[in-house]
């Protein structure tokens, strides 16, 4: 492991394995990483940017840990470290199928090689965390439908939550957690229809004008739970690379749980909560351990439970992050989120009426006398 720049930001690794070298650039993500040096080595993570084939892949080297994979002259190649942080190994697969087949399994020997290069020694870099409260919404119809047990729901939202921050924390260092829950317990608050685009607009408008006023600035995403069946067999629907946009008024979502189960709501959530993080649908040209077209931004859910972000994902996430989109990102969240109840806000802004119009009237009367005491001065 090399630095080829002066400050370090470009890497170059390279090793071999399986009687073959390989060859990396790795770059260091400057923007919205804490920075320290020791020993004129930076201690920031790098990730692969391109394979001299302009390839993307999905690698990464923190400190002493290399991991990773990657597709090289017609072989997949999934890169560890070790427990004890000595020892790396490359395993190499013909194909994903296979390699999904050893996913959480002892691979083949033959299958496996010790990676030798250069020693290097990374220091240990803690990436700037970033923080997601979000705030749920449920429809009436969800409310109606569970008995109007609220803990019923709560516990089927959190029991997701805890999956949807496992995902988002070890690959992305984001903590997603639930700010707080608004049950519309009296009725719909907004039109819900089956027209999700529609419905993704009202629910925009009203996190602008009702929640955000409500809650303040205690959370930075609103997702809607409806049980309305959405048209075209849709089952979510979000705005695109809006989560820090005009103080996160955009930064909403909606799904449909008719029939789903938390597993299935949350895999929802997931893909709908990185489109508001800027990330497209996945191409035929993405890829994860999963497979092609079974990672968390493929278009269509066939029901597969994706637990891997595609390479495609990881380079638009991290592009965004260095371009400064996820900079709101970095405030720590409150440690609670209350409602500000409305009656309080409505009783403030009534006595605040009332105090300008007993000062317009006020006003008004010693004008009234001021001008008759000048008519008397007068005759």
């Amino acid at each position: 492991m090399d630095c080829i720049d002066f400050d370090c930001k470009t890497l170059r690794l390279t090793f071999t394995a399986f009687n073959e070298k390989f060859d990396f650039l790795l770059l260091k993500r400057k923007k919205h990483f804490l920075e320290s040096r020791i020993d004129d080595l930076t201690d920031e993570c790098h990730f692969l940017t391109k394979t001299k084939q302009e390839e993307y892949e999905a690698l990464n080297v923190c400190k002493t840990q290399l991991n990773g994979f990657f597709f090289k002259n017609g072989f997949y190649y999934k890169a560890n470290t070790e427990k004890q942080q000595e020892t790396y190994t490359l395993t190499r697969y013909k194909s994903l199928e296979e390699a999904n087949q050893f996913c959480g399994r002892h691979e083949n020997a033959s299958d496996e090689d010790a990676i030798s290069g250069r020693d290097y020694l990374f220091n240990r870099k803690l990436y700037a965390l970033k923080h997601v409260p979000v705030l749920f919404v449920v429809d009436y119809l969800t409310y109606a439908q569970s008995q109007k047990d609220k803990s019923k729901i709560e516990n089927f939202i959190r029991e997701g939550m805890i999956y949807a921050n496992k995902l988002y924390y070890s690959s992305l260092n984001v903590n997603v957690s639930v700010a707080n829950i608004e049950f519309w317990s009296s009725g719909d608050e907004i039109t819900i229809s089956h027209k999700a685009a529609q419905t993704l607009r009202n629910f925009r408008f009203y996190n602008e004008k009702i929640l955000k006023p409500l809650y303040y600035k205690c959370y930075r995403h609103s997702h809607l739970i409806t049980s309305v069946r959405l048209e075209e067999r849709t089952l979510g629907l979000a705005y695109v690379g809006t989560i820090c946009g005009r103080d996160g008024f955009a930064s909403v979502s909606i799904s449909s749980i008719r029939g789903q189960t938390a597993r299935q709501f949350i895999q929802t959530f997931i893909h709908e909560l990185g489109h508001n993080f800027g990330l497209m649908h996945d191409t035929h040209k993405c890829f994860c351990l999963d497979g092609v077209n079974k990672c968390i931004m493929r278009a269509i859910a066939d029901g597969y439970p994706a637990s891997h972000w595609s390479q495609c994902s990881l380079s638009s996430f991290y592009n965004n992050q260095q371009n400064g989109l996820h900079q709101c990102l970095q405030i720590e969240p409150p440690d609670e989120c209350p409602r500000i109840e409305r009656k309080k806000s409505l009783n403030l802004i009534f006595f605040v009426v009332l105090f300008i119009v007993i000062l317009i009237a006020a006003i008004a009367i010693i004008f009234v006398l001021t001008k008759n005491e000048s008519i008397k001065k007068y005759f």
